[in-house]
């Protein structure tokens, strides 16, 4: 499967429902957002990422492509998402037709949980289900009024040495 093929699957899914296409990019709107998609190739190979973002109406996007998004997963299925960047890895054995079929229904996914937010509030839900404010830009966080977590990572030397040498065998190939 190409991105060709990626693009026309994704475009028989999302045109059906309203959805504009632009390149590899699909969206629709609401009175308060506009609500996007993005098919992104890897340059490192035939892998794909499956993007979303969320555009407040009336909010300054000071650069940047949207006000809330990310790569798609599925909440809480740790089994279902590593499954998924099987499926957007086009460099495996997975046959073409079982791709396409487990593809279109990650689609249909992606776009059942981006159409359910359709207000300022519901994109407030989504970041608080998705514990993701601390991917949310400060002056976003400040109009939604929630607060900006940070992620602090406690390092200790047993931890940092695990690190190193997990990484040093993966690079010298001793694993």
């Amino acid at each position: 499967m190409d991105k060709k093929d990626f693009i026309q699957l994704a475009h028989e899914v999302f045109k059906p429902l309203g959805y504009k296409r632009r390149n590899s990019n699909w969206s629709s709107e609401t009175s308060e957002l506009i609500r996007a998609f993005n098919l992104q190739k890897s340059m490192y190979g035939n892998l794909y990422y499956l993007n979303y973002g969320f555009i407040i109406k009336g909010l300054e996007l000071r650069g940047l492509y949207d006000h809330v998004g990310g790569g798609f997963c599925y909440k809480d299925n740790e089994k279902r998402n590593h499954y998924m960047h099987k499926l957007l890895d086009c460099e495996n054995d997975i046959p073409d037709e079982k791709r396409r079929k487990e593809l279109r229904q990650v689609l249909e996914d992606l776009e059942k949980q981006i159409s359910e937010v359709r207000t300022v509030d519901d994109v407030r839900q989504f970041i608080a289900d998705f514990n993701m404010s601390f991917q949310v830009p400060v002056y976003v966080c400040e109009y939604l009024g929630i607060e900006r977590k940070r992620i602090i990572r406690k390092i200790t030397i047993k931890s940092s040495w695990k690190w190193l040498v997990k990484h040093f065998c993966e690079l010298f190939f001793i694993m």
